[in-house]
């Protein structure tokens, strides 16, 4: 009975292996692979800042080649910023700002991956698609064929993540929009009186040409 149950403990134990190899690392094409070969290799890029990698295991703990040291520096560049708190399904904190959770992703937005190893993934919106998102991203490689590769472009359904921006970018895009639609409102409106000064003239020149049809009958 024993044998038996350590057999199917086993099987069970092989199972849930093969099961997440295949989930993590077989969705790749090969077209969007990338073989790397040395330090500081740039393989991806966002509003020119590189996500880079090397070769060898996980990087987790690097301040240079980490998925949350990528964050640090896209928005140290991008905002002037370096979002901390990049740890197990925290929320990011910044100094002189903060972040706020959406459920509409957009280009830049930070994105929180929690894994089934009480492990968050970081990484950034890259584009959006209809119900998925493109990531651009740091230490996500594997050993393949020998080598070490990295994958680019990697989509991920909306709702498998969280997604975090700065409070003073989302602020800013709902001014725009407001400012947007104002300028619409005023357009309408200028619009509509146009017609009617269109309309008003229409109605003095009919009036002025039947004077004029009037005057000449008369005399």
């Amino acid at each position: 009975m024993n044998k038996r149950i350590s057999k199917l403990i086993i099987l069970i134990m092989a199972f849930t292996f093969v099961f997440n190899f295949n989930y993590t690392y077989t969705f790749a094409a090969d077209k969007e692979l990338v073989t790397l070969t040395k330090e500081g290799q740039a393989v991806d890029s966002l509003n020119g800042v590189d996500a880079i990698y090397r070769p060898g295991s996980t990087d987790g703990s690097s301040a240079t080649y980490s998925c949350a040291a990528y964050i640090k520096k896209y928005y140290k560049t991008m905002y002037g910023v370096t979002p901390m708190n990049l740890f197990y399904n925290r929320t990011p904190v910044v100094s002189g700002d903060k972040f706020i959770k959406v459920s509409s992703p957009r280009i830049g937005d930070i994105v929180a991956i929690n894994t089934s190893r009480s492990t968050t993934h970081w990484a950034i919106v890259k584009e959006v698609k209809s119900d998925v998102v493109v990531l651009i991203e740091q230490n996500w490689k594997w050993k393949q064929g020998g080598k070490y590769v990295a994958q680019i472009n990697r989509e991920i359904s909306i709702s498998s993540a969280t997604y975090f921006r700065l409070e003073s970018e989302n602020n800013k895009k709902v001014q725009e929009v407001k400012e947007v639609v104002t300028k619409e409102e005023v357009i309408k409106e200028q619009e509509v009186k146009d017609m009617e000064t269109s309309d008003i003239i229409s109605k003095e020149d009919v009036i002025r040409e039947e004077t004029v049809k009037k005057e000449t009958i008369e005399k």
